[in-house]
C-alpha cells in the first residue's frame, strides 16, 4: 500500500488525513520534528504533505535538512498565500507549495496521487532508455543521472524536468508546457514554480550556472536542452 506522511498543524490537516484515507493510502502522521524525520528513515514514506499556519515556522529550513537525506516528493500547504514563502519553500527543495485558500481537496489530492505515481514509476521502470546532451546522460532505469563521470543528485520533479527538456532535444517548450507535462495541471503561477526548480537543476549540473550548457533558457519562450 502506497503511503504519505502528514506533517504538520492547520485546520485542513484532518480533512485531508480523511480523503487520503479514504482513497485507500495508508497515512502516517506527526507533529513533531523528531517522529517526522524518524517516520522518513524508517517508514520510506512514497510522499510527504507539510502544512504550515504562517511564519515563524522553519519550514524551509525542515526542507532543507530532509533534502539532505531523501528525495521524498514533498508537498506543503500553507494557511497564508505569501508568494514570498512559497518561492522559499520551492528553493530549499520542495516540489509544489500551495496555499490551502486557493487549493481544493480534490485538486491537493490530485497533484498527491501525481507525484506518488511519478515516484513510485521511478522505482518499477524495466524498460532501458539512454538520454544524451553532450556529456550529460540519462538512465532511466535506473533514473541515475551524470555529468561526465560524475553523478547528480536529483529530486523527482528535478528529474522528471530534466528527462522531458533532454528528450526534446534542441526543441523550445514553454513554461506552461512544462508545467502541464510534469504537473498535469493548468499552469496558475507556472512562472516562479518553473524558475525556482531550474535554478535548482543548474547549480546542480552547470559548472558555471550563469553560463549553461545543459539546460538553456529562450527568452520570451521558455526552455531548452543543448
Amino acid at each position: 500500500m502506497d503511503s504519505i506522511l502528514i506533517y504538520g498543524s492547520i485546520g485542513r490537516m484532518e480533512e485531508m488525513r480523511h480523503l487520503f484515507a479514504g482513497e485507500s493510502y495508508e497515512v502516517l502522521e506527526t507533529d513533531t520534528l523528531g517522529g517526522l524525520y524518524e517516520l522518513i528513515r524508517k517508514k520510506a514514506p512514497y510522499l510527504l504533505l507539510m502544512g504550515f499556519s504562517g511564519r515563524g515556522e522553519g519550514g524551509a529550513d525542515i526542507v532543507r535538512e530532509i533534502r539532505k537525506e531523501s528525495s521524498i516528493p514533498i508537498l506543503v500547504l500553507m494557511e497564508q498565500n505569501a508568494e514570498g514563502e512559497k518561492i522559499e519553500m520551492l528553493e530549499a527543495g520542495a516540489d509544489d507549495c500551495l496555499s490551502y485558500a486557493d487549493c481544493s481537496p480534490l485538486e491537493l489530492l490530485a497533484r498527491a496521487k501525481s507525484r506518488l505515481r511519478r515516484y513510485t514509476r521511478m522505482s518499477c521502470d524495466t524498460k532501458e532508455h539512454l538520454y544524451r546532451v553532450n556529456d550529460l546522460v540519462i538512465n532511466d532505469i535506473s533514473k541515475r543521472v551524470f555529468v561526465g563521470k560524475q553523478e547528480i543528485k536529483l529530486t523527482p520533479i528535478e528529474y522528471e524536468i530534466v528527462k522531458l527538456l533532454v528528450q526534446e532535444k534542441g526543441k523550445v517548450l514553454s513554461i506552461s508546457q512544462i508545467y502541464e507535462a510534469i504537473w498535469h495541471m493548468k499552469p496558475i503561477g507556472a512562472d516562479n514554480t518553473i524558475a525556482v526548480h531550474i535554478h535548482h537543476i543548474r547549480e546542480k549540473l552547470e559548472e558555471n550556472p550563469r553560463e549553461p550548457k545543459y539546460i538553456k533558457a529562450v527568452w520570451g519562450t521558455g526552455y531548452k536542452a543543448g
